[in-house]
């Protein structure tokens, strides 16, 4: 009997110095108890302050801009949001026209992915004027015979490809000074 007892005594003794001692990890360098420190995600509580959103560089913020469906104000008058069609390379097509039937007005796609070969083809020149932080280049058409490109090299974040099918070339220029907060 008298070993049940010192067990007894050792786990009531070991287990009061546990709980002083855990006591003594919640109390502040003055006493006083400190507030628990969460050890979980988020609950989604309306309480809850939500979590700090992650910073985008310039170039993360100009390849995610384009895409999603621009601003109206980014495009030019009368245009109007078709869709956005995700590629299969990581490349989102946005599509804008100014005509219900889009086959009877002027297009544009603005296609936004990841980068890539940018270099001048020929015909195509450099436009400086747009841009300090990202090369912006001019050229014909990449995927036709008519119309024209105006390529924003965001890298490493993506690269940005306004092309215009009937859309002036000075229009498209103007569509990027936009997107690059150009005045």
């Amino acid at each position: 009997m008298r070993i049940a007892e010192k067990q007894l005594l050792t786990v009531a003794l070991g287990t009061l110095l546990g709980v002083t001692a855990l006591a003594g990890c919640t109390a502040g360098p003055d006493g006083t108890p400190e507030p628990p420190v969460p050890t979980h995600q988020s609950t989604g509580l309306p309480d809850e302050a939500p979590p700090a959103a992650p910073s985008l560089t310039a170039a993360d913020a100009l390849v995610r801009q384009a895409a999603e469906e621009l601003d109206a104000e980014l495009l030019p008058e009368g245009f109007f949001f078709v869709g956005v069609v995700d590629m299969d390379d990581g490349t989102t097509n946005a599509v804008y026209s100014d005509a219900p039937a889009q086959e009877d007005g002027r297009m544009l796609n603005v296609y936004s992915g990841p980068p890539g070969a940018v270099g001048l083809l020929e015909g195509w020149r450099d436009a400086p004027e747009l841009s300090a932080d990202f090369p912006v280049s001019v050229g014909p058409s990449l995927s036709g015979t008519t119309g024209t490109t105006v390529t924003i090299d965001a890298s490493p974040a993506g690269v940005v490809r306004l092309m215009g099918d009937g859309v002036p070339e000075q229009e498209l220029l103007d569509i990027a000074a936009r997107l690059l907060g150009a005045p």
